[in-house]
């Protein structure tokens, strides 16, 4: 195994070598979605470091060891997938699930903190906020908008078909900020929303359990997830995510939220003193 490999060489590892050993032993997540280039940007060193490095270590190349290491995050992520498969016990199968989320968390935690800060920077100094994505990440993303409207932020969604992104993109000004999810789905027109965002000054950002789908590929800024808990595809770990989005923007916002909370909350006890002091064929008619 890689772990086993590194150890063996580290001490004889050149200074180049040993930063890209450190960041395969600290961000194996990363790393196992990484090409060598993309993981030489990371430590500045070039592609060719990378792969003498894996050379160095016992493998033929880079592809080799990262081969094992995709395999090594496969096995992590998934190994309660027999238990939840074949549980005839609630319990159980929802113990497995909690261990599989909170494992994907841990590795969210180390490899995607960083991206996750600069989404939310990026949402939270953009003057207008718009949210996409296909399928059942549409209805996501316009929950999380309506939800930061609270914090006073002004949002938008669009659907991502050819008449809503050219309306949208148009209206779109530079300093806004795209945040899209990109699921097991293609997800072409959500990519081409972010590439003609992007053109126009638009930061944009993509939540995705793909790297290699078109809208990661597009977006200035990528965070990645794992969609599978205990062996099936799931949301748990993307609506974890988008809760931590929201807790973090109504905190560094936290006067505004409070202030429009409590007006919504005037409101509401002012729609309860009319229905209550409303006629019942008004209520009925």
């Amino acid at each position: 195994m890689f772990h086993d490999q590194i150890s063996k060489h580290y001490e004889s590892l050149t200074p180049s070598f040993r930063k890209v050993a450190d960041f395969i032993l600290n961000h194996t997540l990363d790393t196992a979605f990484m090409t060598a280039t993309e993981l030489g940007q990371r430590v500045n060193v070039d592609a060719a470091t990378v792969i003498r490095f894996s050379q160095s270590i016992g493998y033929t190349g880079y592809r080799q060891l990262s081969h094992e290491v995709q395999r090594y995050v496969q096995n992590q992520v998934t190994q309660h997938y027999h238990i939840a498969a074949h549980t005839k016990s609630n319990d159980t199968l929802l113990l497995s699930l909690q261990e599989g989320l909170q494992q994907n968390l841990k590795y969210f935690s180390t490899t995607e903190t960083g991206h996750l800060a600069e989404a939310v920077k990026a949402i939270n100094e953009a003057p207008k906020v718009w949210f996409s994505g296909e399928l059942t990440s549409y209805p996501m993303v316009q929950n999380l908008a309506s939800s930061l409207k609270i914090t006073g932020m002004d949002t938008e969604t669009f659907r991502p078909d050819i008449t809503a992104i050219t309306n949208a993109v148009a209206q779109m000004k530079a300093g806004d900020a795209l945040l899209v999810l990109a699921g097991e789905s293609p997800d072409i027109d959500v990519g081409y929303a972010v590439k003609l965002a992007r053109a126009r000054g638009v930061k944009t950002i993509c939540i995705t359990s793909v790297r290699s789908l078109l809208p990661a590929r597009e977006a200035e800024i990528v965070v990645y997830y794992s969609s599978h808990t205990a062996g099936m595809v799931g949301f748990s770990l993307l609506y974890a995510i988008l809760g931590m989005i929201w807790e973090a923007i109504s905190a560094m916002r936290n006067e505004e939220t409070i202030k429009i909370a409590t007006e919504m909350y005037d409101n509401l006890s002012k729609l309860l003193e009319y229905r209550a002091n409303s006629k019942d064929y008004e209520l009925h008619s």
